[in-house]
């Protein structure tokens, strides 16, 4: 037989003369999708809230300026975490009051955007119980009761507040959205970071997880304010969704 016959016979079995075939790389899993920047978000979150609740929508204040941040900070003692700074830049909050009384619109379930002002009010309230000893005459102020360095930025009608936590109170992870209580130990790790927060409230409202209440202004996931079933479950899975891990429960020390 020929041996270019030879060859050409071996090639097709082993491959004579030639190197092995390459084997095809594995596929690569598809990479997660960059998050959307934050400035794009607040655009979205704009257009989200106007189509919600245009009279929420309405009733958000001016964008805060620079000197206003800088004196809150100023006032703080530290600086506001960037994510904080750019949606107090978006909003100073949501006017408070509606028809000459006070009622504030529920932006995020119970809660809503304090002012600068309001926020800075509420601060300077707990760091005087915390350090006046009200806390301690009721059994209270142990660790994780109130620090200094949490940023009361969303509050609710009962005086419980969600605050950015830039020490990373029990969990180590600086920049932590957390919800606290004056007068209850209860203490309940949401978010990772702000920005985390943001795009969970953005992407929900978009889907529709969270919409208008049908008794109130207000942005929640029930049919009415306060009220579960089915609506408010869907929430909760779409927060387990997108944030894993959250909330994380704690409590502080003393108290109920």
């Amino acid at each position: 037989m020929k041996a270019w016959l030879v060859c050409a016979l071996a090639t097709l079995a082993l491959g004579c003369g030639s190197k092995p075939a390459e084997q095809a790389p594995p596929a690569r899993s598809a990479e997660p999708a960059p998050k959307p920047p934050r400035a794009a978000l607040l655009a979205r979150l704009d257009a989200a809230l106007a189509k919600a609740s245009p009279s929420l929508a309405a009733r958000l204040r001016p964008g805060a300026t620079d000197a206003q941040i800088a004196a809150v900070e100023k006032y703080l003692g530290f600086p506001f975490p960037p994510a904080l700074a750019d949606i107090y830049r978006w909003h100073d909050g949501v006017e408070t009051k509606a028809g000459g009384r006070y009622a504030p619109p529920g932006m995020f379930f119970s809660y809503w955007l304090a002012p600068l002002a309001s926020l800075q009010e509420h601060h300077a309230m707990m760091r005087e119980f915390a350090r006046d000893g009200t806390y301690a005459k009721t059994d209270r102020g142990g660790d994780g009761w109130w620090n200094d360095r949490w940023i009361p930025f969303f509050h609710n009608m009962e005086g419980g507040t969600v605050c950015v936590d830039t020490v990373g109170w029990s969990t180590g992870d600086v920049g932590q959205v957390l919800e606290e209580w004056h007068d209850d130990a209860a203490r309940k790790v949401t978010y990772r970071d702000l920005d985390a927060w943001l795009e969970t409230y953005v992407t929900a409202l978009e889907a529709g997880v969270l919409h208008k209440m049908s008794d109130s202004d207000g942005i929640g996931a029930g049919t009415a304010t306060g009220s579960e079933g089915p609506d408010f479950d869907r929430w909760v899975d779409y927060h387990a969704e997108h944030n894993p891990g959250y909330p994380k429960r704690l409590r502080a020390q003393g108290g109920h």
